[in-house]
């Protein structure tokens, strides 16, 4: 693929895999929508590789060096793979952020969770909350866990992780975190533990006003430094 002249066919291969589950994804984004014997290949790569239980085929037609585009197919198999993480199993979709380093990121997530010493009465925001891997896992220390995050994907991801886990004391909803936060704090939503785990630019400072302003006791910020 050449990314000045928009021009070629396969533009990114892009590989998941879990780290206890050993499935593997393997998504193949595409400039176009039409892909010649596209199933034929799916189908060899399963055959070479057992692990790999999904290999998606994701269309971006656009001149652009963002990675995915919106539409997607599966070629072969499930349109997700499963992992486990701090005991807890998380459906994981091709869109949807997860952190590559598994047993480092348990190490990660525990210490922020025993950075926030929960207590059963708590009330935690989880923005920027992916598929929900941090709150599902302090879930069931504390009363109630709010996540947003603006991939609806994920969105759909940690609604169905909680489930598979049995937890039903967490929301989660599609949108920005600094918008969410501001109507979470309107509707009298208080908060007493904010975890945060931003993308690479931090924290928008609309969300940082609107945590402030419902005085949580305590904010646990994961850094991607």
């Amino acid at each position: 693929y050449n990314e000045r002249e928009n021009t070629g066919f396969i533009r990114h291969i892009v590989i998941r895999r879990g780290h206890y589950s050993h499935e593997m994804m393997v998504i193949l984004v595409t400039r176009a929508e039409r892909f010649f014997k596209g199933i034929d290949i799916a189908e060899a790569i399963h055959a070479e590789l057992p692990e790999v239980v999904s290999v998606i085929q994701n269309i971006n037609p656009e001149k652009t060096n963002v990675i995915m585009g919106r539409e997607e197919k599966v070629l072969y198999g499930k349109a997700t793979i499963d992992d486990t993480l701090l005991g807890k199993t998380y459906r994981i979709s091709s869109k949807s952020f997860y952190q590559v380093n598994t047993q480092q990121t348990e190490v990660l997530y525990q210490t922020a969770i025993d950075f926030a010493d929960l207590k059963a009465d708590d009330v935690v925001v989880d923005a920027y909350c992916g598929i929900g891997t941090i709150g599902l896992s302090l879930a069931d220390k504390v009363e109630h866990v709010y996540g947003m995050e603006i991939v609806p994907q994920a969105i759909e991801d940690a609604k169905a992780n909680a489930e598979t886990n049995g937890i039903k004391n967490a929301n989660y909803e599609i949108g920005k975190a600094e918008k969410i936060m501001s109507r979470w704090a309107r509707e009298g939503i208080k908060p007493t533990v904010v975890f945060v785990d931003p993308p690479r630019k931090g924290l928008d400072e609309k969300f940082i006003e609107a945590s402030a302003a419902v005085n949580p006791e305590k904010i646990i910020y994961i850094s991607c430094n």
